[in-house]
């Protein structure tokens, strides 16, 4: 019977890993449904939904401890309720200033909303003295959130942010 996996893997970039961690994934029958894959100084992470025979599982871990130095788990997925369906891809930037990253996903978490990705960046700008702060992020919220009672809440944590989303 196939069933559904969520496996993560982290470690140094090695030369060809996804090619041949893919080619063994596809060898035991399996596939990857869907992934993400970040390289950031010299390593490596990735995150994919796998689908593959339940007894196929051991030899798909046995795969995987063959890489060196790779770290990885693999969590079955179970069919549970969607209680926050609607999703939305904010982009916020303004002057910088530390713990803006914090006080951001506080304010997320107070609305109950799950972050499905964040990436943020500080940069530097002439004639702004603390640089810009950007960031990307993709939350999913429950039906009683309102998106615009967020993008003000999330404005109001900065006079000098701006909070777009669609």
């Amino acid at each position: 019977m196939m069933k559904q996996y969520l496996v993560s893997v982290m470690g140094p970039d090695q030369r060809n890993f996804l090619h041949k961690l893919s080619e063994q994934t596809l060898a035991l029958n399996g596939r990857w449904i869907s992934n993400k894959v970040c390289h950031f100084e010299g390593r490596m992470a990735a995150i994919f939904k796998l689908e593959i025979a339940e007894d196929a599982v051991a030899k798909f871990e046995a795969v995987l401890q063959r890489f060196e130095h790779i770290t990885y788990d693999i969590a079955p997925i179970s069919p549970k309720e969607d209680n926050h369906p609607i999703e939305v891809h904010m982009h916020i930037e303004g002057e910088d200033r530390n713990g803006l990253t914090t006080e951001i996903t506080e304010k997320l978490k107070d609305y109950d909303v799950h972050i499905g990705h964040f990436e943020s960046q500080r940069l530097p700008v002439v004639g702004v003295s603390n640089g810009v702060y950007t960031a990307q992020i993709t939350a999913f919220l429950p039906n009683s959130i309102d998106p615009e009672e967020l993008k003000s809440d999330l404005e109001g944590l900065h006079s000098k942010f701006r909070v777009e989303y669609q």
